[in-house]
């Protein structure tokens, strides 16, 4: 009946599957949907990565300078923690597109289902961005980490066409190319990127107007001084 956005939600899902599992999430996370999805080379498990000499795979951390940053570890691991390559990605947003060797296609077509207290903006797991023409939706999800890590997925199930992005010293950038890809696929601005459209020109709008105020009154005030009256200024 709602919808709470969070990563403590996912806190909860990494422990039931490892308290049914009697597996750690990396593993079974690895063996479940990774391997069977062809993401060959992607980790829930950053030491696993290290043992195999992987390491020098990983892309630097950036801070919003781009001075290098250590890697984190983090506790939810599945918030916040999947290493994979743009590959790994684009071999998860082809899953939905096609067959998919992990879930059934009634599961997915509920996943890119408008859910209850989302305003038809959420399916499960997946932002609806917008409509396709084949009675669906472009979907995927946006992410973010500190200190400036982003990354995004699109993918249009009517044309098997998709988007993934990641980058390291940027998080708003990464964001408007994905709305640019979804105007690019569709011909249709996401809700996101007409808010933005319209604060984009509201500001400067304001901005002029509020300006141009402050001139008149400077003027007037001179005026009035020029020719010896009194001046009155009412404070909001």
């Amino acid at each position: 009946t709602g919808m709470s956005y969070g990563n403590a939600n996912y806190a909860i899902l990494q422990l039931m599957i490892e308290d049914v599992t009697r597996q750690s999430f990396a593993d079974y996370m690895k063996e479940a949907v990774l391997q069977p999805l062809g993401m060959t080379r992607a980790s829930f498990d950053l030491d696993a990565i290290v043992s195999e000499g992987r390491e020098h795979d990983l892309a630097p951390n950036f801070d919003p300078g781009l001075t290098p940053q250590p890697r984190r570890r983090y506790t939810v691991t599945s918030a916040v923690a999947l290493y994979a390559t743009a590959d790994d990605m684009a071999q998860f947003a082809r899953a939905f597109a096609g067959e998919n060797p992990v879930l059934g296609q009634q599961t997915l077509k509920q996943m890119m289902t408008p859910q209850q207290g989302t305003g038809g903006t959420w399916g499960l797991g997946l932002t609806l961005f917008v409509e396709n023409d084949a009675g669906g939706y472009v979907i995927g999800h946006d992410g973010g980490a500190y200190p400036a890590s982003g990354a995004m997925v699109r993918m249009n199930p009517a044309t098997g066409n998709g988007f993934v992005l990641m980058v390291s010293g940027s998080q708003g950038a990464a964001n408007q190319l994905g709305h640019d890809w979804v105007y690019w696929e569709t011909g249709t601005l996401t809700f996101e990127a007409r808010r933005q459209t319209i604060y984009d020109r509201i500001v400067p709008a304001s901005v002029a107007i509020i300006l141009g105020a402050v001139v008149i009154a400077l003027w007037q005030i001179l005026k009035h001084s020029e020719a010896g009256k009194p001046v009155k200024l009412a404070v909001f």
